[in-house]
């Protein structure tokens, strides 16, 4: 069985810096971190945008209280919790539909007996329909801007 020794430098060859000690080799490894420092940084900031390019950069979340009805949407929104009223419903406006493939998640967040009406701009369709109700606590509907003036329900 052998011993394990510690590792003897290897000696030079041709014009590669002489190496004569373990200070001479913690000198070389200083510049190779150095460019695994800048290609990690390189890697990382590349990475960065591809990811932003991929994702979108963010989510929108609105709370949508009756007081507010009717809620037009923005063009930035991407998630409505919407609350209808005690005493009437609750609309949220879609915007027009374009084809953008825009996805929107809209959520009925209260337990009052009015629903939250989804409705589609003038020319629109929700599924074929006008407007689309939320009718319970918690039910949600998932909208894709599919074509122009088509918005598909998931």
């Amino acid at each position: 069985m052998a011993l394990l020794t510690k590792p003897q430098i290897q000696p030079t060859i041709g014009n590669a810096p002489s190496v004569k000690n373990w200070a001479d080799m913690q000198k070389g490894f200083g510049g190779i971190y150095q460019l695994l420092r800048g290609l990690a940084l390189y890697l990382q900031t590349y990475l960065t945008k591809v990811y932003n390019a991929v994702v979108p950069t963010q989510f929108v979340v609105v709370t949508v209280a009756h007081s507010l009805s009717p809620y037009s949407v923005g063009g930035t929104e991407s998630f409505i919790a919407a609350s209808a009223g005690a005493s009437a419903d609750t609309t949220i406006d879609l915007p027009s539909a374009t084809g953008s493939g825009r996805f929107m998640i809209v959520s009925k967040e209260d337990a009052h007996a009015h629903n939250v009406i989804i409705a589609a701009a003038a020319g629109d369709l929700i599924n074929g329909a006008a407007t689309y109700d939320l009718t319970s606590q918690y039910q949600i509907a998932r909208l894709e801007d599919l074509a122009a003036n088509v918005w598909r329900l998931w």
